[in-house]
Parts: C-alpha cells; structure tokens; sequence
C-alpha cells in the first residue's frame, strides 16, 4: 500500500514546482501533549480546508470567506513560508467539529496562537468554544479596550475564571504569540476551581483573577471556531488574522512559551520535517492539496 502510495506522490510531484510537504517531528519534546496544531502551509493549502498537522486530523472549514488580504488565505506577514488566515469582521470564521475532543473538562490545558488585529478592529473572538446562549466552554477574546481576555465558562454562561492582560494595545496591527493555560473544573464550585494564565510573546501577562460566579465549568455542547463565537452571534466576529494555532493537553510553561515566541519568528522552526509519504485530496474548482500521511 506504501509503495503504491509513493508512487502515485511520484507521478504528480512534476506540479509541485519548489513547494515542500512539512509535517511535524510528532516526537520532538515541544509537541508533547500536541491535541491539534493547524498551520497553512503554502502549496498544500486547499480552498476551504485549514489541515491538522496532528495525527488526530481534525480538519476545519474556511466560512463565508474568499481569498484575499482581508478575508481566507493570503501569504502570512508575520513569517516567510507560511499562510495567515483573514477575518473581515462580518462573517468570516473557521468552523471545527462539534466534538468532547476539545472540551477539555477537569484538565488543565493549552491553547497558543498567533494573532494581528487589523485597525479599526474593535473586538472579536479568537478561539472559541462557547456560544452566546447556552453554558459551558472557554475561550479568548480582544476586547473593545485593546485587552485580551480568556475565560472558562461557568454551566449558566457566566465565568467560572477570567483574566485579562495588564497590557491594552492588542488592536494595533501587531502580530503577537498567545499562550493561554487553561484549567477546568466541573465539580469543584468555589473560585479557586478554574483558572487562566495568559502570556503573550513568553512573558505572563495579565491582571487578577476575576470571576462573576462561584459555580463549575461545563461542557459547550458547540462546535470548536476561529474568529467568532461558535453560533456566530452578531458582532463576535474578528477583524484581523491567526497563524498556526495549537491545543495542548498539559500546560505550557513560560520558559516554552518563549520558545516557541522565538521559533514562531523563523521560516522553518526544527520540529518540522519533510514527510516521507503525502496523500492526495483533490479540492473543487481548484488544483487540489496534500495532506500530511502519518505512519
């Protein structure tokens, strides 16, 4: 099966031009815990799909968004070799599955991102899974101040822990690294159950704990999104761009979280590889993409 695969990778490598096919080294210590890590890539990027370089391959769908500067795929600005993905604030957003793989309940866990809020952006949703109506879930936020804001939230939609960062210059156009640690607790209900630790670009960043309830954290029940609240409320939607978003299953510390600030700004950090084997997925009206083939 292998070789027939390889063959088929061979026969069409003439249309691949100078592009490489990287995946991540699954074994290198910085990716312990990695749950998902989406990264365009340019050439094996398709038209609607932001792939997961991790063996879960939970893929996630470009929403109401074409191709250009301000909405879907362009070129990243942040590093050379990479894809940014581009929110027009109206009804751009990246749709996940509705799956428990990602509610996280009773753990502590990692969510890290790149991020570029493009003025006039007011506020908006960066990774979500939350809705506007029903309880459960966590998620960050730029807020309207220029701060930003991660929560767990409470079964009755309130905050069963909250934090914002000390600084509130997140709407200037600045591509920034947020590593956000959350943990979770659906039984314990006291204040200390559930916390959030922000820092951004390897440094802790954020002011007291601050919470509007005693109660438990829950489960959403909602889909996992980019860009916007997981229904899509009005108004949650993000003007500006993300960059290789990850989903650990541990907490990050700070002394990674500068790693990875660090690495984040080089075209081709180590923990990428050229993968040995590639599948073909034909994408419509396009030429097509390829995936990452893991062993």
């Amino acid at each position: 099966m292998r070789r027939l695969l390889l063959l088929c990778v061979l026969l069409l490598l003439p249309s691949l031009g100078s592009a490489q096919l990287l995946q991540p080294h699954l074994g290198h210590p910085a990716l312990r815990g990695l749950l998902s890590w989406w990264r365009g890539t340019p050439g094996f990027t398709g038209s609607t799909r932001l792939y997961d370089l991790a063996p879960t391959q939970q893929h996630l769908t470009l929403t109401q968004m074409g191709f250009s500067a301000t909405s879907g795929w362009s070129p990243s600005s942040r590093v050379p070799g990479t894809m940014q993905v581009n929110f027009d604030g109206v009804d751009d957003h990246v749709l996940g599955p509705t799956s428990t793989l990602y509610d996280l309940l009773n753990q502590t866990f990692t969510v890290q991102f790149w991020y570029r809020a493009t003025p006039p952006a007011s506020q908006g949703y960066l990774v979500t899974k939350r809705t506007s109506t029903a309880g459960g879930g966590w998620f960050a936020r730029l807020d309207s101040g220029g701060t930003l804001t991660a929560r767990v939230v409470d079964v009755g939609n309130g905050a069963s822990a909250e934090r914002s960062t000390g600084s509130a210059n997140h709407l200037d156009g600045t591509w920034r690294l947020a590593t956000v640690v959350f943990t979770t607790d659906s039984v314990t209900q006291v204040p200390n159950g559930s916390d959030v630790l922000i820092m951004i670009n390897g440094s802790v960043d954020q002011g007291s704990r601050s919470s509007n309830s005693e109660t438990n954290s829950g489960s959403c029940g909602c889909p996992l999104v980019l860009g916007a609240l997981s229904d899509q409320a009005t108004g949650t939607f993000l003007v500006g761009s993300l960059d290789s978003v990850q989903i650990f299953t541990r907490a990050l510390s700070q002394a990674e979280a500068t790693w990875w600030y660090q690495q984040g700004r080089s075209s081709l950090p180590p923990v990428f590889q050229t993968a040995p084997f590639v599948a073909f997925a034909p994408s419509s009206g396009r030429q097509g993409s390829f995936l990452p083939f893991f062993k």
